[in-house]
């Protein structure tokens, strides 16, 4: 298996650098977009420890991955009601690996991805960060994205809210975050973003040269969420 290397009959994950950072997460990753959804709680936590003992302790999540999301969405889009998921807790997934953190501990061995969905504006970035880390319970992730853009608020004015996360409350750790939006919006905003520096760093730049145009681009510009 690529990146998997096998030793004295356990296997070790190989771990990868994020960019500049410094930071390393392991090649292979858990998605816990499920827990709390299809997968209830005992199995989540089975799963969790299983991957940290074969080396997978990077773990993805996200404050719209939740079976309350799941059967609020599916009510409002298609007026369905039934309850299919395992749980009708809202943010579930970052529930669960909270309380699989205060249960076995080890927030050292594990890096945590989460991202923000319920953007109204810049303001509510800080709300949505300070309500994942009480989930998570943990003062830090080690990464944060933005789940989406918003239409109608300037991206420059996101990542000015996320540079303020990063300045305020975790001023040693290096930038990133990841934006996914349409080309068109890109081309339009990316060349106001590059005066975002840390450090001497550009935090924000266009990457048009060098992405493929499939209708999404991933702009690598700075973090919300570090030690």
């Amino acid at each position: 298996m690529g990146g998997v290397k096998a030793r004295t009959g356990i296997a070790t994950v190989e771990r990868r650098p994020i960019t500049e950072t410094g930071l390393k997460i392991s090649a292979v990753g858990l998605g816990c977009v499920t827990f709390g959804r299809e997968i209830d709680e005992e199995t989540a936590y089975r799963m969790m420890d299983y991957a940290v003992e074969k080396g997978i302790t990077f773990f993805d999540t996200s404050q719209n991955y939740g079976g309350g999301q799941s059967r609020r969405a599916r009510r409002e889009m298609y007026g369905v009601d039934d309850r299919r998921e395992v749980t009708g807790e809202m943010s579930s997934s970052e529930a669960v690996i909270g309380r699989w953190l205060r249960k076995r501990g080890g927030r050292d061995r594990i890096t945590l991805c989460s991202k923000v969905w319920s953007i109204e504006g810049p303001e509510s970035i800080s709300e949505a960060l300070d309500a994942t880390l009480e989930r998570l319970g943990t003062g830090h992730v080690e990464i944060y994205k933005l789940h989406k853009t918003v239409p109608d608020v300037p991206m420059a004015e996101l990542l000015g809210a996320l540079a303020a996360e990063v300045e305020s409350r975790f001023q040693f750790v290096e930038p990133l975050v990841r934006i996914r939006c349409d080309l068109a919006r890109v081309d339009g905003e990316y060349n106001g973003l590059r005066h975002y520096k840390r450090r001497g760093r550009t935090l924000a730049t266009s990457r048009q040269g060098s992405t493929e145009r499939t209708g999404s681009v991933d702009a690598r510009c700075l973090t919300a969420g570090v030690r």
